[in-house]
């Protein structure tokens, strides 16, 4: 620290100056100018926790005594600084309690309205369906072949789901290994492959995430359909939308040689979903540096009326006229030439335009063979209220006096904020896996943190293995696993006393909804889904383990 007061911040300890000399610690009254005999500069700390420090000078000298009543007095003052925090956290929680109160009974009054005219609604169709039913017994046995198909056609998308779900899984698993090793291998920490290797370890890399974002893109499409897809609204600054873009786009720019132009001519607040936005436009600002070999891309945001207008704009090979109508269609692409050249499965506009639709916006494109395209996505700034009310549905509920073991911490890092500190150097850390690959996996990238790794192949040796070691540091937990699986497992450490303060950090390949809400209920206290990307595991494991 500067000074006295930030070394007895840094140190925590209290320093004793004797004999004066230094001019910053003259005394000046009124006219006088005096110099002090001694300084004694001492911390407040209250629960191991540094509230201030505190600077005394004195004319004649400090005894003991008179340090022993200041370090006594700094007890005291620490514990009312720490008091007065406490009392202005809990005041803003309870407003915020009483707001969510507020807010909630609103939603209730709105609620009873409308059960009102649901009611109302219901009366009139039940007395129509008895009018029907009188006057049209012959379509009786037709409405039941038509409520089986539906039923049918319901258990097929069910089974539909459950089955990507399961393909997920299977597919996951081995890409875990694949991403996660090819990772470390381009890394070389332990200087071992030449350039060459190195080389081939980034395109097995690029190859696994190349297939993870096809299996994402297929999981989108089936939520689409199954109508599982939904928007959790927040309020958004442009600048934070253009300055994600341009950290994951300017190495591309570079790559190709292309310019990558940024106008925000916004410049202010909105409302939407943050992850399923960028989606849309990661999706747009990928197929215009794929397309575009020489010249620029850009990335236009501007108002329009009551809503906002976000481009994208290359000048790449361009769509002809007569596609236009079909690309965003799902599977479609220009043509069998463009497929070979550039790869890809056609779904990307599909789902961007589905969320874009779902947000209540339009997306317009224009394009010139040979001089490039320009993608367009309108969306609202004010929502009516219809749709704000549904909106709020779909919002988990605010959590207000739940036990610790019901709610959860989402933990989101990017590879970017990874510390330079190696923080995981002599921690414990249990993975528990019933796929030696991912254990060995795993094992090689924290061993690579000087981490040391334990492993069990399922919840019941998991318990085990805490039983004998009391220094775990961590868990990561993955879920489907015989014996005792992992939610089992989650549950059986959390319900006990010795266990119950290790962080879990659940791994699980399926990635539905429901799925990670089931890791979060069973009281772990945060997940990744597979396969694990290197920066995001490291981050969470140095985040918890803090």
């Amino acid at each position: 620290g500067n000074g006295i007061i930030g070394q007895v911040a840094l140190e925590k300890e209290a320093i004793l100056l004797k004999n004066v000399k230094d001019e910053e610690f003259y005394v000046q009254s009124g006219t006088t100018l005096s110099k002090p005999k001694e300084v004694y500069a001492f911390p407040l700390i209250h629960e191991g926790e540094l509230f201030g420090v505190a600077e005394i000078m004195s004319f004649e000298g400090f005894t003991e005594i008179h340090k022993n009543y200041l370090n006594k007095s700094a007890l005291i003052f620490a514990a009312a600084l720490h008091t007065t925090s406490q009392n202005v956290q809990i005041k803003t929680l309870l407003e915020k309690s009483q707001q969510a109160f507020e807010e909630l009974q609103t939603q209730s009054e709105e609620l009873q309205e409308s059960n009102v005219q649901m009611e109302e609604q219901q009366q009139q169709l039940t007395l129509q369906s008895r009018e029907l039913q009188t006057k049209n017994d012959t379509l009786a046995e037709a409405k039941r072949e038509i409520d089986q198909r539906a039923d049918d056609l319901e258990k097929a998308s069910k089974y539909k789901s459950e089955f990507l779900a399961n393909m997920s899984h299977e597919l996951r698993t081995p890409l875990n290994s694949i991403i996660l090793l090819s990772k470390l291998l381009t890394q070389n920490q332990n200087k071992t492959l030449n350039e060459k290797d190195m080389e081939k370890s980034a395109v097995i890399h690029k190859a696994g995430n190349d297939l993870l974002f096809l299996i994402n893109d297929i999981l989108d499409l089936s939520k689409i359909e199954s109508g599982q897809m939904e928007l959790i609204y927040e309020e958004l600054e442009s600048s934070k939308v253009t300055d994600e873009m341009r950290g994951l786009f300017y190495d591309m720019a570079q790559e190709k040689g292309l310019k990558f132009i940024i106008n925000d001519n916004f410049k202010a607040s909105f409302s939407s979903d943050e992850t399923k936005l960028a989606q849309v436009l990661k999706n747009l600002l990928s197929n215009a540096f794929k397309f575009t070999k020489k010249g620029s891309v850009t990335l236009s945001l501007s108002k329009s009326g009551d809503a906002i207008n976000i481009s994208v704009l290359d000048s790449g090979i361009g769509i002809p006229q007569d596609k236009l109508s079909t690309i965003f269609e799902a599977f479609k692409q220009v043509d069998g030439s463009i497929s070979r050249e550039f790869g890809g499965t056609g779904l990307g506009l599909s789902i961007s335009k589905t969320i874009v639709d779902l947000m209540g916006g339009e997306i317009f494109v224009e394009s010139e063979v040979g001089k490039g395209s320009t993608f367009t996505i309108s969306l609202p700034l004010n929502k009516d209220s219809s749709f704000t009310q549904t909106e709020l549905k779909k919002v988990p509920k605010a959590s207000f006096n739940i036990e610790p073991s019901q709610t959860a911490t989402i933990i989101q890092l990017q590879e970017s904020e990874i510390s330079n500190e190696n923080e995981l150097s002599g921690k414990n850390i249990l993975i528990v896996d019933d796929d030696s690959r991912n254990i060995f996996t795993l094992t090689s990238t924290l061993e690579s943190m000087d981490a040391e790794v334990y492993s069990a192949f399922n919840g019941k040796e998991a318990l085990e293995l805490l039983e004998k070691e009391d220094a775990i540091d961590l868990i990561l937990m993955d879920i489907m696993m015989p014996v005792m699986d992992g939610l089992a497992a989650i549950e059986s450490i959390k319900a006990n006393k010795s266990f119950k303060e290790i962080p879990i950090i659940a791994i699980t390949a399926k990635t539905m909804p429901e799925d990670k809400q089931k890791c979060l209920d069973a009281g772990a206290n945060d997940y990744l889904a597979k396969p694990l990307e290197h920066g995001a595991l490291i981050s969470m494991l140095k985040a918890w383990i803090k």
